[in-house]
C-alpha cells in the first residue's frame, strides 16, 4: 500500500476515533491515533517495477516477433495489461508531436469468472521517445 494511500486511510481512522472522544457522552477516552507515525515513503513504497535496460532487451529478444509491440507499449507507457489491451484506434489523440493514449476502459475480473470491459478512470499517457527502464 502506498504512503498516500496510507495517510488517507489513517485520516479516514483518526476522524472516526476523534468523533467518539468528542461525542457526549464520550465512547473513547482519547485518540490513539493523534499520535501515530506513519510509515515514510522508503517504508512502503516497494520497487516502481521498472525494468532495467538489460532485462528490457531481453524480454523483448525472449517474445516472439508479432508480441514484441505490445511489450514497448507497456514499457513505454506503464499502462496495465488490461488497460493497453482494451485500447482501440479511437483512444489516441494526435494532437501533440507524440499521440497519447486516453484510457477509457479496461478488462476487469468478474467475481463469478470471465472478464468484461469495465470503465476506469480516464487518463492521459503521453508516448516517450523510450521506454521507461
Amino acid at each position: 500500500m502506498g504512503q498516500g494511500t496510507i495517510a488517507n486511510l489513517h485520516g479516514l481512522l483518526h476522524s472516526i476515533v476523534q468523533s467518539a472522544a468528542d461525542a457526549v457522552p464520550a465512547l473513547s477516552d482519547s485518540n490513539p491515533c493523534a499520535h501515530t507515525r506513519l510509515p515514510k515513503a522508503s517504508d512502503t513504497e516497494d520497487d516502481e517495477g521498472f525494468l532495467e535496460p538489460e532485462e528490457y532487451a531481453l524480454l523483448k529478444a525472449r517474445v516472439r516477433v508479432d508480441a514484441v509491440d505490445i511489450i514497448v507499449a507497456l514499457v513505454s507507457t506503464g499502462l496495465r495489461w488490461g488497460e493497453v489491451t482494451a485500447l482501440q484506434p479511437r483512444d489516441f489523440t494526435f494532437v501533440s508531436k507524440r499521440p497519447a493514449p486516453r484510457v477509457q476502459r479496461a478488462w476487469k475480473r468478474r467475481g463469478e469468472g470471465g472478464t468484461f470491459l469495465g470503465v476506469p478512470q480516464d487518463q492521459e499517457v503521453p508516448l516517450d521517445s523510450g521506454p521507461h527502464t
